[in-house]
């Protein structure tokens, strides 16, 4: 048995009595308490081991979350860049289509309106009466899908008249063929008056339409 001091009235009593017999001081109230301060040092350790997993775990949630939306971005990028070459690839397709219809177009429209010309009688043909209209219709009705021709430009066609920036081909479809040229070649390219005759006709006289590199700039009448 050791003794100790009452923390009360500093007399010695032994270590084993449950109070004081001096003064009363009770020792069974001071419960042990340090195994009460064990676990609570014990769950501060636990939760200081797991703080920095759950940091690192939501590090690399916001990391892989970055690397998604990079991922999607990339790929929304890239989708967009195939759709667009490929409409691209669409409309130069169609152009070439279109451009290949035009020369095609070009090449025989000539041939066409000489036929016709030949056929007519040459006054009749140059004051492009109800006949030649009826003849050249096919070829203006052609005309307007391989050109894209507006509703203005069909109409100066079948009226016999121009508009700048009309291809010679449809020249030839709206005053006729002519066989008199002045032709000027240069690095610009090539421009070409074309004479119509028509002063031999009662209160007629020559008209001139002027086209640079195959297409109409101007006109005299």
């Amino acid at each position: 048995m050791a003794l100790i001091n009452c923390p009360e009235c500093q007399k010695e009593i032994s270590d084993k009595v449950k109070s004081c017999p001096y003064c009363g001081y009770p020792f069974e109230a001071e419960s042990p308490v340090e195994p009460q301060k064990t676990e609570i040092t014990k769950i501060s350790k636990k939760s200081s081991r797991i703080q920095p997993i759950i940091i690192s775990v939501g590090l690399l949630l916001v990391v892989a979350f970055l690397v998604y939306q990079g991922y999607k971005a990339n790929k929304i990028a890239k989708e967009k860049a195939i759709q667009e070459a490929a409409i691209a690839r669409q409309a130069e397709i169609k152009a070439q289509n279109l451009k290949i219809r035009q020369n095609n177009f070009e090449r025989t429209i000539y041939n066409d309106l000489l036929q016709i010309k030949n056929r007519m009688n040459p006054v009749s043909y140059m004051i492009k009466n109800d006949e030649y209209k009826e003849l050249v219709k096919p070829f203006i009705d052609e005309a307007t899908a391989v050109y894209n021709l507006n509703s203005s430009q069909v109409s100066k066609i079948k009226s016999n008249n121009l508009y700048v920036g009309m291809p010679t081909s449809l020249l030839f479809l709206s005053w006729g063929i002519t066989f008199k040229q002045n032709k000027t070649t240069s690095q610009s390219g090539e421009k070409i008056q074309y004479i119509y005759e028509t002063s031999f006709l009662p209160g007629g006289k020559n008209k001139y339409a002027y086209a640079e590199n195959g297409f109409v700039t101007s006109w005299q009448e």
